[in-house]
C-alpha cells in the first residue's frame, strides 16, 4: 500500500511541477521537432524524470543555463529542495530564499545551528558546576536571546506560508556535543511551533537535538498545528548525557498527541517519547512507528508495549530498536498473562530487538506480515567493536551508556519461528548464538517460509559447540526457490582460512562459488562477512548465470566480486 501511495504521490508531484514550469509540450502541434527542440518531443513525466536523474549528479544546473526555455523547465526540479542557514532566520528576508523561487520549493532544509545564547551559556555553567549568573548584563542577554528566537519564529511562520508547494521541512543541527558554542543547542520553541503551524507542511524531520536540556518546559496550551503526516526525530545514538530530560519530554508530550489524528509516520527516541499519552489516545491514521534508544520502564505499574501501542489499528510497520541496559533483562512486548486481541491486523513489517523467547507476540503475528527482524541492537558484533577504544575513546564510554546484547540461542530462535504463522514472509533477519539446534532452525526456515526473497543470518560461536560448516548452512537453504539476496555473517573464520587479508579475500571468493552453486536460480547477490580482526566488512558478490551451448540444461555459473562495504553502525532510519 505504501508503494502504491508513493507512486501516486510521485505522479501528482510530476504533474504539479510540470504545471509550475509551464512546459506545455502538448502545444507543439507542428508534428515536426527540429534538432534544436528535441526535448519538446518528450512528454512531461519523462522530461521531469530526466531532470531528477541529473540533479543529484550536479548536471542539471549546467543544463539549465543553456537557454531560457530549458531554464524555466528545470526550475521546479532544480529548486525543489533549498537550504537556508538557521542562524540567519532572525535577520529576516534579506538572508532567506529569493522570492522568485518560492513557488518551486517542496523541501526546505534549515542547516547549521540556531542562535541560542541563553541555552548554551546555562549549559556550560551547569557543566562546570557554577550557578547561572543573574547580573543585569546576563538578564539583558537573556532578553536579547528570547527576542532573537521569537523574531526567527515569527519570520519563518510568515515566510513558509508563502511557499505554496512546500511539503517537507528538515532541520539539520546534528552535533555530538551541544557545549561548544552559543549556536549549537537545539531548536527554539517559537521555530518549532512556527513550522508545525504551516498548513501545507506534511513532513517535519529533525536531525540532531530537537530541544536543549536547559530550555524551559513549554507551558500547556492549545496548539494550532497543521495536518502533519510525518514526524521524524533522528538524534545521535551516542549522544552526551542526559538522554532523558523533562523539558523535551514535556514538549513531545504537548505536540505529538496534538498530531495524532493526521500522523501516518512517527519516528522518536524512546527516552523522551510520550508513551503514556500514546497509551491513552487513539491513533487512527498511523501506519509507521519507529521507537529507538535505551529501553525504559514506562509507567507505574509497568504496562507492556503491546498495551501502550494497542490503539493504532492501521499500523503496517512497527520497529522497536531498544538497547538493553546492563541491569535489565530483555522484556517481552506481549508478556504472558495479558489477554487481548492482536491490535495490528494490517501489520507488514516488524522489528523487535533483544527478542524474548517467551513473548506471546510471536503466536499472534498476522499472515499479512512480510518482513520480520529479530536481532540485537546494537548488533552483537557492533557492541563488541564499540567497546574497543582503538585510537579513540569508545563511543559507549563517551556517551556514558552501559548496554549489553544478550544473544538468543538457535534453539530459542527456532522456538520463536515455530510459533509464527506467517507463510508469506519475504524478508527475514535473525541473529543468534549457535547450539545443537542450528541445523533444525535452518531447515525450519526453508520449509515454513518458502517465499523468502531476502535472508540475513548473523551467527556467533559458542565456545563449547562445533560450528556447522557454511556449506551445510547453505545446503539447508537450497529449498528456498524465491531467494534473491543472502547475507551470511559469522564471528569466526572457518578453520581452513588463512590468516592474511589477501588469503581471506581469496578464500571468500572460492567459498561463495561453492556456497551458491546449488542455490536457487533466483539468487542474485550474496554478502559474506567474518568477524576477523583484519576484516569486518561485507563482501558483495553478484551471481552471473548464462546459457552455455545454447541449451537451458547447461548453464555457465560464475561469481563476480562487486564491492566491499563497511558494516554500517546502528542503522535505524
Amino acid at each position: 500500500m505504501e508503494d502504491l501511495l508513493a507512486c501516486s504521490s510521485d505522479h501528482s508531484t510530476y504533474c504539479e511541477r510540470a504545471k509550475a514550469a509551464n512546459l506545455g509540450f502538448q502545444n507543439n502541434t507542428s508534428g515536426v521537432a527540429s534538432d534544436k527542440d528535441c526535448l519538446h518531443r518528450l512528454d512531461n513525466d519523462t522530461l521531469l524524470q530526466i531532470f531528477d536523474k541529473l540533479r543529484p549528479q550536479g548536471y542539471l544546473r549546467s543544463l539549465s543555463v543553456t537557454c531560457k526555455w530549458v531554464r524555466t523547465s528545470c526550475a521546479p526540479t532544480l529548486f525543489s529542495e533549498c537550504s537556508v542557514k538557521s542562524k540567519e532566520l532572525s535577520s529576516g528576508r534579506s538572508h532567506f530564499l529569493p522570492e522568485s523561487l518560492w513557488y518551486y520549493v517542496r523541501t526546505l532544509r534549515l542547516n547549521e545551528y540556531f542562535l541560542r545564547l541563553n541555552a548554551s551559556r546555562d549549559w556550560v555553567t551547569g557543566l562546570w558546576g557554577f550557578p547561572p549568573a543573574e547580573s543585569r548584563e546576563d538578564i539583558k542577554m537573556e532578553k536579547e536571546a528570547l527576542a532573537l528566537e521569537s523574531r526567527a519564529g515569527s519570520f519563518l511562520e510568515e515566510a513558509l506560508k508563502h511557499l505554496p508547494s512546500l511539503h517537507t521541512v528538515i532541520v539539520d543541527n546534528e552535533s555530538m556535543m551541544a557545549t561548544t558554542g552559543p549556536d549549537k543547542a537545539g531548536i527554539p520553541l517559537p521555530v518549532i511551533l512556527a513550522i508545525l503551524s504551516v498548513p501545507q507542511v506534511q513532513c517535519f524531520k529533525v536531525s540532531g537535538y530537537l530541544y536543549h536540556p536547559v530550555d524551559p518546559s513549554p507551558a500547556r496550551r492549545r496548539l494550532a498545528l497543521s495536518n502533519l503526516t510525518s514526524f521524524i526525530y533522528d538524534i545521535p545514538i551516542f549522544r552526551m548525557q542526559p538522554r532523558t530530560f523533562s523539558s523535551e519530554g514535556a514538549l513531545l508530550n504537548l505536540i505529538i498527541p496534538a498530531l495524532r489524528l493526521s500522523l501516518e509516520k512517527l519516528v522518536l527516541p524512546v527516552e523522551n517519547a510520550p508513551l503514556q499519552k500514546m497509551y491513552m489516545e487513539e491513533w487512527p491514521s498511523l501506519r509507521v512507528l519507529t521507537l529507538y534508544g535505551q529501553r525504559r520502564t514506562v509507567v507505574k505499574p509497568c504496562i507492556p508495549y503491546i498495551t501502550i501501542l494497542a490503539r493504532m489499528p492501521k499500523l503496517q510497520s512497527l520497529n522497536l530498536f531498544f538497547a538493553n541496559p546492563w541491569n535489565i533483562d530483555p522484556q517481552a512486548i506481549w508478556p504472558q498473562g495479558f489477554s487481548m486481541s492482536f491490535p495490528w491486523p494490517e501489520l507488514q513489517q516488524l522489528t523487535v530487538t533483544q527478542p524474548h523467547a517467551g513473548d506471546v507476540l510471536w503466536a499472534h503475528l498476522p499472515e499479512s506480515l512480510r518482513t520480520l527482524s529479530l536481532r540485537c541492537w546494537p548488533r552483537h558484533w557492533e557492541q563488541e567493536a564499540l567497546r574497543r577504544p582503538y585510537r579513540y575513546l569508545s563511543p559507549l564510554h563517551q556517551a556514558e551508556v552501559h548496554w549489553h546484547t544478550p544473544l538468543l540461542s538457535s534453539s530459542d530462535m527456532l522456538h520463536i519461528l515455530q510459533q509464527c504463522q506467517t507463510p508469506f514472509l519475504d524478508h527475514l533477519d535473525i541473529e543468534y548464538q549457535i547450539d545443537n539446534q542450528e541445523a533444525a532452525l535452518l531447515q525450519h526456515i526453508s520449509s515454513v517460509f518458502p517465499l523468502l526473497k531476502v535472508l540475513k543470518i548473523s551467527r556467533y560461536q559458542h565456545p563449547a559447540i562445533m560450528m556447522l560448516p557454511l556449506t551445510d548452512i547453505v545446503n539447508a537453504l537450497v529449498p528456498l526457490k524465491a531467494i534473491c539476496t543472502l547475507y551470511l555473517y559469522a564471528d569466526e573464520l572457518p578453520s581452513y582460512f588463512c590468516v592474511g587479508k589477501q588469503e581471506v579475500a581469496s578464500c571468500n571468493d572460492l567459498l561463495v562459488q561453492d556456497l551458491t552453486r546449488n542455490m536457487s536460480k533466483t539468487l542474485e547477490v550474496i554478502y559474506v562477512s567474518f568477524g576477523h580482526h583484519l576484516q569486518r566488512d561485507w563482501r558483495e558478490f553478484k551471481i552471473i548465470r548464462a546459457l552455455c551451448n545454447n541449451t537451458k540444461s547447461d548453464i555457465m555459473f560464475t561469481v563476480e566480486h562487486c564491492a566491499d562495504s563497511v558494516l554500517g553502525l546502528l542503522s535505524v532510519l
